[in-house]
């Protein structure tokens, strides 16, 4: 396999996940622009790998399989939930390629190792500014926080009272954070604050008006982040 071919393939795998991840991180889905694109380029080295020492196919094929397990669980660990939110998913491809550098690397493949490391390098360098246009340009998606206060022994009703609204009218529930008031001498209180997506207000005014309805809430209020 010459390197000229090697490029070919790995400007294929490129710009699949650019295409994949474009549309995603559009639509503000939590595996985004740079994870996709990440993954592609991966997966790609991997297999280049693997052809390119085919000579050796059963030992190495055996040690390329134990290393993309393994890396597939130090990747989990850093992906982390956070309320709503999922971080970590592009460390995670960046630890996949890496691996994968790795490996060419140690099979002598010196050229492809380092067109491996400088792909994953432009993609978490460069990248990151598309990924913020594309999330400005979304079809008329617009951030709101409903703020919610309610007694504490009401929070988990009137978090699935949220949920089922948020659901009901396919909205996007980005984020929910939740602090409590429990000072003595005063009655415990819980806000929730919930980021949600949208195109027009209407939708978020019908989810409050249903929650307060519904729930048994001290006030709700929401306002626009931009």
């Amino acid at each position: 396999m010459t390197l000229t071919n090697i490029l070919l393939r790995f400007l294929l795998a490129f710009f699949c996940g650019l295409a994949i991840g474009s549309e995603r991180q559009i639509h503000h889905r939590t595996a985004g622009l740079r994870t996709n694109i990440l993954v592609a380029i991966g997966a790609c080295a991997f297999v280049i790998c693997d052809l390119i020492n085919h000579s050796n196919f059963n030992s190495d094929l055996r040690i390329s399989a134990q290393i993309v397990t393994g890396i597939g669980f130090i990747g989990g660990g850093v992906i982390l939930k956070d309320g709503f939110n999922i971080k970590g998913l592009t460390t995670a491809a960046t630890l996949w390629c890496s691996a994968a550098a790795g490996m060419l690397a140690g099979a002598g493949h010196f050229e492809v190792a380092g067109i491996v490391a400088l792909l994953v390098m432009c993609v978490n360098s460069f990248l990151r500014p598309l990924s913020v246009f594309l999330n400005k340009v979304s079809p008329d998606k617009r951030e709101y926080v409903l703020k919610i206060t309610c007694d504490t022994f009401q929070e988990e009703n009137v978090k699935w009272i949220l949920l089922k609204y948020v659901e009901s009218k396919k909205l996007n529930l980005k984020d929910i954070r939740i602090h409590r008031n429990n000072r003595k001498g005063l009655s415990q209180e819980s806000y929730l604050d919930a980021l949600i997506l949208s195109n027009k207000n209407e939708n978020i005014d019908d989810v409050s008006h249903e929650i307060a309805k519904e729930a048994k809430i001290n006030s709700i209020m929401w306002e626009t982040l931009h």
